[in-house]
């Protein structure tokens, strides 16, 4: 992960590895190392909708966004990491969505 934004004693939150391709990706990471939200004990479950509102709430402010999509695959590093991209007014509709990561 690239440089640590926040953090607290169940969750990391980093901006995404550089090169970014686009500003303000984040990703937050639980500090267990556990495969998603099914793994989720209670209180990383209790934590994590508020904590997720209040980035997306941050990045919408930081970065005018329009919106932040999250995505959480855990496929080649099987640990959760989830990726919050901010989707600015200038992305281009051929980018937009699952585009944006290839999918």
């Amino acid at each position: 992960p690239g440089k640590a934004v926040w953090e607290s004693k169940r969750w990391l939150l980093c901006h995404a590895s550089a090169p970014a391709p686009i500003a303000g990706w984040l990703m937050l990471h639980t500090r267990r190392h556990i495969v998603g939200p099914a793994d989720f004990d209670d209180q990383e479950a209790a934590e994590f909708g508020p904590l997720l509102r209040k980035i997306c709430g941050a990045l919408l402010r930081a970065t005018g966004a329009k919106r932040v999509y999250q995505c959480a695959m855990s496929e080649t590093s099987p640990h959760f990491h989830l990726h919050l991209v901010p989707r600015g007014p200038t992305v281009d509709r051929a980018d937009a969505g699952f585009e944006l990561f290839k999918l």
